[in-house]
């Protein structure tokens, strides 16, 4: 049985609410902080795929928070 690490991911909604997800290895690979960014990635908990994109946090010039664009 193949051992999965799960990395915490907590975006927020497009209504500003912080949701948990759980992603593998591969899809953490494509989240990105301080550089605009944008992927598809599976939740492990509920096998849904969504597409998220860096987004600006409250400082100045700082781009290390991600939104939920859509679930696919």
């Amino acid at each position: 049985m193949e051992d999965i690490t799960k990395h915490l991911f907590t975006p927020r909604t497009k209504g500003g609410e912080r949701i948990t997800m759980y992603l593998s290895n591969e899809d953490i690979a494509k989240i990105g902080r301080g550089r605009r960014w944008s992927a598809t990635i599976t939740n492990l908990e509920d096998n849904l795929n969504y597409k998220v994109k860096g987004a600006a946090c409250n400082l100045p010039h700082c781009f290390c928070d991600a939104v939920v664009i859509e679930r696919l």
